[in-house]
This record gives C-alpha cells, structure tokens and sequence, in this order.
C-alpha cells in the first residue's frame, strides 16, 4: 500500500500483467489493483495521465515474436 500509482503502472508494464496483489505489511494478499483503477483514476491533473496508461496496456498486450519452431 505504500507505492505509488507511478511505481504500480512501472510494475504493470515490466511483468506485462494487468492485475497486481496489495499486501498488507504482514504480507497476506489485502486487495487487488488493476489497470481498470488506474484508468479510472487517471486524467489532467491527477498523479498520473491517460497517456502514461495507455503505454502501459500497450506493453502489457504486445505479443512477442516467437520463431517457429521447425520439425526435423
């Protein structure tokens, strides 16, 4: 419950998940935090913009390239 809304969408993005766990300080699981809260939330003048959301789903949602895998 301490971080910020920055450190949670830097989260987001780098594990590519949409959802993340808030733990209390005893470490069990207290609620859930999605993209959805923080779109909700989001906007001018608030702690964090549309903008910086909708990059975060852009990397959450970018499929990676795999090689095909060839058959001997």
């Amino acid at each position: 419950p301490e971080d910020d809304v920055q450190t949670a969408l830097a989260t987001l993005k780098q594990a590519r998940v949409r959802r993340l766990p808030v733990v209390g300080p005893d470490g069990s699981v207290v609620g859930i935090l999605s993209v959805n809260d923080i779109l909700l939330a989001a906007g001018p003048g608030k702690a964090v913009g549309n903008e910086e959301v909708f990059e975060t789903l852009q990397a959450i949602c970018a499929h990676s390239l795999v090689p095909d895998v060839v058959a001997a």
